[in-house]
């Protein structure tokens, strides 16, 4: 009850060999500031393996464009307007990615589900599997705006396809 209690129980611990005395604050202070900056580089890492992704998809629809020109020509034949073809690839680019963060989402959960328990007998820390956290979401529609925004360059290339040179006959 006296304000100096706690540090006489300390000193008196600190001489002690069988005893050692923890400030809890303190050392949960320091454990999440250890793992605040792990946490960090991490969340950098994977911002820099997204947007590594996002050049991959920017690279294969911009090659992919060279071999459907003559179906990018076929549907402006066909009454497409440039507008469309551009709105086609950059949609097309936005569901590839869309898709792939939302697949990449499902199967973290399953592989959590799947190994949730054997990680918890190992190292006594749960791993809810079915919880889904609003920044997942929220990663879902950035990578999809990213993959939106990395194919449009590819689209700009492939409504600017000009009809009469990639509609003759192919060789």
């Amino acid at each position: 009850r006296h304000p100096l209690a706690a540090n006489w129980l300390r000193r008196d611990f600190q001489t002690r060999n069988d005893a050692q005395v923890a400030w809890p604050h303190l050392e949960v202070a320091k454990l999440l500031a250890l793992v605040g900056n792990v946490a960090d580089v991490l969340r950098i890492v994977a911002w820099l393996v997204i947007v590594v992704a996002a050049a991959g998809v920017l690279v294969a629809l911009y090659n992919t464009m060279n071999e459907r020109r003559r179906e990018i020509a076929i549907m402006r034949t066909l009454g497409a307007r440039r507008g469309q073809i551009l709105g086609i690839i950059v949609l097309e680019a936005a569901l590839v990615t869309g898709l792939g963060a939302a697949l990449g989402v499902g199967l973290c959960h399953a592989a959590a589900a799947t190994l949730g328990d054997a990680i918890a007998a190992r190292i006594n820390v749960p791993i809810g599997a079915g919880a889904f956290a609003v920044d997942e979401l929220w990663l879902i529609l950035a990578v999809t705006g990213l993959g939106a925004l990395a194919g449009l360059l590819p689209a700009i290339k492939g409504s600017t396809t000009e009809v009469a040179d990639h509609l003759g006959p192919m060789s």
